[in-house]
């Protein structure tokens, strides 16, 4: 009995209590799908949770990547129109990159609130990279992470996670702690000033990919914060469809919503639905 008043205890303490794994989530309906996948609902400081361990963040990386760029950003004295330089030759060709249809000359120059924009809103993974570059690698970002208390694994970046298809297990982290992430940026609880906190609230309302997910499944009116993953595909079988939203509904209703699809043996179309069906569910309790 003391030992569980002090894990309760502690849970207040980091303002999170544990519920039932799925007590607000629709487990019938989760685990009757060919996928492996965890959701983390953490709503009024009650976390919900469905599906164990870690999952490779795909580019939901850029996330952390950008919380960190943006306490760096501080620390330097740097503004969002601050820009660097850029050579297209140390672009990579062979990415996801709508950055090079955008920009072709040999030298040219991105402010840092466009390379942000890049990453977190279109998912550019030579936007993400640049900013490896200029402001300290993955394990700069994990020790940051852990300082904020966020229990992650960031280990590569998108140049090595394409030449190793393998690392992409090298950012790994729990839908829980994901969850706990999305709700500190969006009650402004990082320990930016406010124009840095709006910024990062500003490129997540504004991102671009994964509409067919967690948006998907939420009535008008509703608005969210959101930054997707999204891994190798076939026709018929997915590695890697993950969202990390907050949400806020017209009724007033906020809560964060993860879901990390690790493996799917559907398509991906099919499997962007089958979290645009979690997320629906989730709104309409």
């Amino acid at each position: 009995m003391k030992y569980f008043l002090l894990l309760v205890l502690g849970l207040m303490l980091t303002g999170i209590i544990s519920g039932s794994e799925n007590s607000r989530l629709p487990q019938a309906y989760v685990t009757a799908q060919p996928v492996r996948v965890g959701v983390a609902l953490l709503e009024n400081g009650q976390l919900h949770t469905l599906g164990e361990g870690e999952f490779p963040l795909m580019s939901v990386v850029k996330l952390h990547q950008a919380c960190y760029v943006l306490h760096c950003m501080e620390e330097r004295g740097l503004r969002p129109e601050d820009t660097l330089l850029i050579h297209y030759s140390e672009l990579r060709q062979d990415t996801y990159s709508p950055m090079l249809r955008e920009h072709r000359d040999s030298v040219f120059r991105l402010t840092l609130r466009e390379l942000l924009a890049y990453s977190l809103r279109l998912s550019d993974n030579n936007a993400c990279d640049i900013l490896f570059r200029h402001f300290g690698g993955p394990a700069e970002v994990q020790r940051y992470m852990q300082s904020l208390g966020i229990d992650c694994r960031i280990g590569a970046t998108e140049a090595e996670m394409h030449d190793t298809p393998s690392r992409i297990d090298d950012n790994r982290s729990t839908p829980s702690s994901v969850a706990s992430l999305m709700s500190r940026i969006a009650e402004h609880r990082l320990g930016l000033t406010p124009a840095y906190a709006d910024l990062l609230d500003e490129l997540l309302s504004g991102c671009k990919t994964g509409t067919a997910r967690i948006a998907a499944g939420l009535p008008p009116g509703a608005t969210l914060l959101h930054k997707t993953g999204t891994g190798p595909c076939t026709p018929t079988h997915t590695c890697g469809v993950n969202d990390a939203a907050y949400i806020t509904l017209p009724n007033g209703r906020r809560y964060a919503l993860v879901i990390l699809c690790s493996t799917s043996a559907l398509p991906l179309p099919e499997t962007e639905a089958l979290l645009a069906e979690i997320s629906a569910r989730i709104a309409a309790e």
